[in-house]
């Protein structure tokens, strides 16, 4: 799938999502984090705090519904929305860890595993 935008994503957030959790609208801090313009089920970028993409999503949300719940929890997506939606921006099991120093994906597995494969490769 090509790629509609960005989300940029605080320390936190990636973190979980390094252990292999979901991608959550208070990981998103402001409007501003959110980049480009995507409809539900498209696919986006995932930036760490520095900017720098660390993962890739399908999301649940579109680019205009994602700026309105970022920085909330998702407990008030549906005041904020008006109607009844996923928790999550993007589910775990739609989210892949790009492992930039090796140059390929993982797959969300086990939280070890993608620990694992986010470190940096051993000193020779």
């Amino acid at each position: 799938l090509p790629v509609q935008g960005s989300l940029r994503v605080d320390e936190g957030a990636a973190r979980a999502l390094l252990a292999g959790s979901s991608l959550f609208a208070a990981g998103v801090r402001s409007r501003e984090d959110v980049q480009g313009d995507w409809g539900e089920r498209d696919a986006v970028r995932v930036l760490n705090d520095k900017g720098i993409e660390f993962a890739r999503a399908v999301v649940n949300y579109s680019a205009e519904h994602t700026a309105m719940l970022c920085g909330n929890s998702s407990e008030k997506n549906e005041d904020l929305l008006g109607f009844s939606g996923p928790e999550e921006l993007a589910s775990r099991r739609n989210i892949v860890l790009l492992d930039a120093s090796l140059r390929r994906s993982v797959g969300c597995g086990s939280a070890a595993d993608l620990l694992a494969a986010a470190a940096p490769p051993p000193e020779p």
